[in-house]
């Protein structure tokens, strides 16, 4: 099957890979080839996915996944991830990331947030840790 990870600043993967893992807002769930088609909302988190016995990890931002039908451009299927930021194993920022974390935390701990502002800190933490986990 096709996965496609897009974010505001262009298209980071275009791959045929035989599985998926994402992160789902109640958890992850997985894809695999022929998957019924759905839609869902995605947590921060790391998305993983296999081609064979190559397995690959980003960490994603917030966002939404598509799987797609089976079609003619997507004979196995299609999963299409939107995602407001995702960067890939080798090319994360440690030490960006860890500030990032210590800064959410630090307003988390601060501020008794509640509602949207609470869940964009929640949301710049788990993609901070998503980033550290790789």
């Amino acid at each position: 099957m096709q996965l496609q990870v897009v974010t505001p600043t262009g298209t980071l993967i275009v791959a045929e890979v035989d599985e998926v893992t994402l992160p789902g807002l109640s958890g992850e769930f997985g894809v695999l080839k022929g998957h019924i088609p759905f839609v869902s909302a995605l947590a921060p988190g790391v998305l993983r996915y296999r081609s064979g016995a190559t397995k690959e990890r980003l960490a994603i931002g917030a966002g939404f996944a598509e799987v797609a039908p089976v079609d003619a451009t997507a004979p196995q299927g299609k999963v299409v991830v939107l995602t407001e930021a995702a960067v890939k194993a080798g090319e994360v920022d440690a030490v960006a990331a860890r500030k990032l974390l210590e800064e959410a935390q630090a307003a988390l701990k601060a501020h008794a947030q509640t509602g949207a502002k609470r869940t964009e800190l929640e949301n710049r933490a788990k993609w901070a840790q998503a980033q550290l986990a790789l």
